[in-house]
């Protein structure tokens, strides 16, 4: 049996009650080599916890990227605000808003700041 076998067949067959064994017999895949595959596609604690703040970790991110910023050259700054963006939309989608309207106030404060150094 071929062993380029899709993490998605390994979870299905777990799912489905086989064990690491059957598994080994169905795929052609070593017991040892199923058990890692599968380990760290098991959901943890900490993904669960995740999962349920991400869209608070993400806010949390963009406070520090905009903290980071205050003192850096205007290309830097650019970044940034790129980067914030990025974890905006991802916030927003998370918490089912609409992420078309954040990326003009970032438009903003990149200009200004890039007046200032003017």
């Amino acid at each position: 049996m071929k062993k380029d076998i899709q993490d998605e067949t390994l979870i299905a067959l777990r799912d489905s009650g086989h064990s690491t064994r059957q598994i080994e017999k169905v795929t052609g895949i070593s017991k040892s080599v199923i058990a890692k595959r599968l380990k760290h596609l098991a959901p943890t604690e900490t993904t669960d916890i995740f999962k349920e703040h991400k869209a608070d970790i993400l806010a949390q991110k963009q406070r520090q990227l905009l903290m980071s910023a205050k003192d850096l050259s205007p290309k830097e700054q650019r970044d940034i605000a790129v980067a914030f963006g990025v974890y905006a939309d991802k916030e927003d989608r998370i918490r089912g808003l609409n992420p078309d309207v954040k990326p003009l106030i970032i438009i903003n404060q990149v200009k200004l700041s890039e007046d200032k150094v003017s």
